[in-house]
């Protein structure tokens, strides 16, 4: 019996474990030709202990490991920002050495659309090191034809970021290893990255690690039966890809483009894991000396999906490198700007600017636009195989989420036309430039640039007596729809009252419907019984 437990004991002592990820670990480091654990408190590791169990470091990765004599001599550089929630003024090295340093690597090897494109590959990598602080990243996407600098840029990115693997493999056993155990930044380079990542049926491995909380699944022990016999794997990771063939439009919601320019430029040197490896070691300083630095806060400009992408990167920049930030700022204005004429280009871009262009059409009253206008609309001109029939508009406009509408009799169908939220498609489809604030607003105060401002109540009542009662309908709709999403605004008292002349000259035409709550009564009421503060 002895004897059993003795050898029971010695195969668990003997049983390696291996682990690349726990919560103060730096990185993996090379030290005297081994692979050590780098801790942020400084210690070098062989092991480490974690509940219970002794692990120990991988004996070999797939990128060439930063060596931590190196890493432990620069980390001296940096300057403590912990203090950075009351200051903006970030760490003096990092904007004066670390970050010009990385423009000049990566200016080596290729050419990108503009210069404000070079600090894109500057904060990508350097994102690669705070991954934990990110909720979201964008995949970094290469396009173009052959010949034009996409596999270098790429290869330079994969060699300077953290634990960078520059592969064409899409295996998934390879990409769970990887992105789950390892924890590492994917750079795939393939002809058409589109068909191979459809073919490989990995888009989850590959597609979900640009946010945080996607996870995936696969059955890997059927025998052990339902409940025991799954694997949820962690896909989040910086990734980046090059590829001669354009993803689709749900894909390049996630990325983010960069179509490569033809160069007259010769670039002599080529990227190399060894040309990387000082930048890595600089980058893991860089990692040990501000990972436990929180973030400023940095409040979202605009709705939409690039905005959460970017979010992360701006508060990256602003805490720690804010004498950049305009560098960044143009950067995304100029991605804005791509995204909008490429949503232009769209079909949903084109049902939506044939919406805006059926206003007159719209049944006044019950602000009706039905799907027969809509489709004739569109049909007209087209021979009959390229017709659009009313179910299929119906899905469509639901999809880009407007409600639904009968006309007064309730004998067709369509949409509620809704100016606001058409305005906001407008905006998001590149159709139309952002406004400080929507027209609602202006129009409220008889339409001029500085109405509310310069325009009596005597005069906004004029203005709503001389209106006819379809235009003072859609009018006080637009305006109860601004107010009940602004109810904060500084000048909402003066909108409110404005609101309240609207219903009060409907009421006097008997044209105020009878469920309508005289919205602004009410608020007013409030306003009055709250001291004025809404």
């Amino acid at each position: 019996m002895a004897k059993e437990e003795s050898s029971k004991l010695g195969n668990e002592k003997s049983e390696k474990n291996y682990t690349a990820n726990f919560d103060d670990l730096v990185d993996l480091v090379e030290d005297r030709g081994q692979v050590k654990f780098l801790t942020f408190d400084g210690d070098l590791l062989s092991e480490r202990k974690i509940d219970g169990k002794i692990y120990l470091p991988p004996p070999q990765v797939d990128w060439l490991l930063p060596r931590a004599k190196a890493v432990l001599q620069e980390v001296e550089k940096h300057t403590d920002i912990s203090d950075s929630s009351d200051s903006v003024q970030g760490c003096t090295y990092c904007q004066e050495e670390l970050y010009p340093s990385l423009l000049d690597y990566f200016k080596q090897f290729s050419e990108p659309p503009t210069k404000e494109h070079f600090h894109f590959l500057v904060l990508f990598t350097l994102h690669s090191y705070l991954i934990e602080k990110f909720n979201f990243s964008p995949i970094f996407f290469l396009v173009a034809t052959k010949g034009r600098g996409k596999t270098p840029t790429l290869k330079a990115v994969a060699y300077a970021s953290r634990r960078g693997i520059f592969t064409e493999t899409f295996r998934e056993p390879n990409l769970i290893r990887w992105g789950s155990d390892y924890g590492a930044s994917l750079f795939f380079d393939v002809k058409n990255f589109p068909r191979r990542v459809e073919n490989s049926n990995c888009e989850d491995l590959i597609y979900g690690r640009a946010e945080r909380g996607v996870t995936s699944s696969r059955v890997l022990h059927p025998e052990r039966g339902a409940f025991r016999d799954m694997i949820t794997f962690q896909t989040f990771g910086a990734t980046g890809a090059s590829s001669n063939r354009m993803v689709d439009d749900v894909t390049e919601a996630r990325c983010v483009v960069f179509n490569m320019p033809y160069s007259n430029k010769v670039f002599d040197i080529e990227p190399s894991k060894e040309l990387g490896l000082p930048f890595r070691e600089k980058l893991t300083a860089f990692r040990m000396a501000h990972h436990k630095n929180p973030f400023l806060e940095v409040k979202k400009e605009q709705p939409g999906k690039l905005e959460n992408y970017l979010r992360g990167y701006h508060q990256m920049v602003k805490t720690i490198f804010p004498r950049h930030e305009p560098h960044f700022l143009q950067f995304k204005k100029l991605v804005v700007k791509q995204k909008r004429e490429e949503a232009e280009n769209t079909f949903e871009a084109r049902i939506i600017k044939l919406v805006d262009e059926l206003g007159d059409s719209v049944e006044k009253g019950t602000l009706c636009l039905t799907y027969e206008d809509i489709c004739n609309k569109f049909n007209k001109g087209k021979i009959e195989d390229r017709h659009i029939s009313e179910p299929t508009i119906s899905r469509i406009l639901k999809n880009l989420g407007f409600g639904s509408k009968k006309n007064s009799s309730s004998t067709k169908r369509g949409i509620f036309y809704d100016e606001e939220f058409l305005r906001q498609l407008k905006v998001n489809y590149g159709l139309e430039e952002l406004e400080t604030h929507p027209k609602s607003l202006s129009e409220l105060s008889e339409g001029s640039e500085n109405g509310a401002t310069k325009s009596s109540k005597e005069k906004f009542e004029e203005l709503v007596k001389g209106e006819d009662t379809a235009s003072l309908q859609i009018r006080h709709k637009k305006a109860t729809y601004w107010i009940d999403k602004h109810p904060h605004h500084p000048r909402i008292k003066e909108y409110l009252e404005r609101l309240e002349i609207i219903e009060n000259e409907l009421a006097k035409r008997g044209e105020l419907p009878d469920d309508c709550e005289r919205t602004a009564e009410k608020a007013l009421k409030e306003f009055g019984s709250l001291g004025g503060d809404l």
